[in-house]
């Protein structure tokens, strides 16, 4: 008995095979639901914070990585900054721009000197452009604010449809009732 098999039919079986893999995979990621979570120590360099909206002249003094210094004896980024009189001064953490859902939530744990700090989530509306600034408009949802001087403490922040929903109506005011609030983003 001869083998008649050719390279060509060798190359289709293998393209076969190929393309039957990717398709199980495919049907595999697509029809499952899938979770992902994001945990980030804080301990690597370069630093990750950055100083974003500010009223207050605010301007990071010192901003490095300890090896020691944080929750429970482990590393963390210390930022030191200085500001004049105004009411806000936000530190930004950036991710991946994700959908505003209920399920959506973060946590910091946060040592300051004074009570006051919050966390939030920056939610931009990429069809919203503020008239002045020609940029896209962005409202910041607060969570949890801190109170404990000197002491770490866990801000978080979750559920935050219905404080969309209010901004939505707080938009709507300032720009007028047909604005463009589609495809909203946290980032």
């Amino acid at each position: 008995m001869t083998n008649s098999v050719t390279k060509t039919d060798a190359t289709t079986w293998q393209r076969l095979r190929v393309t039957l893999w990717l398709m199980a995979l495919t049907s595999v990621c697509i029809g499952s639901p899938c979770f992902a979570q994001l945990y980030d120590p804080l301990d690597t360099y370069p630093p990750r914070w950055y100083l974003g909206r500010t009223d207050c002249d605010a301007k990071i003094v010192e901003q490095k990585h300890l090896l020691d210094g944080g929750v429970a004896g482990g590393s963390c980024e210390v930022i030191n900054f200085a500001a004049a009189n105004g009411s806000e001064a936000q530190l930004v953490y950036p991710i991946e721009p994700v959908l505003p859902l209920d399920d959506l939530t973060d946590s910091v744990k946060l040592m300051s000197a004074k009570p006051g700090a919050t966390i939030g989530f920056r939610v931009r509306f990429p069809y919203v452009k503020d008239p002045t600034t020609k940029k896209v408009v962005a409202v910041t949802l607060y969570g949890a604010d801190y109170k404990a001087p000197g002491e770490f403490a866990l801000l978080g922040i979750g559920s935050i449809e219905k404080s969309l929903r209010l901004k939505h109506v707080a938009l709507r005011g300032e720009y007028g009732p047909g604005v463009d609030l589609a495809d909203p983003y946290v980032d």
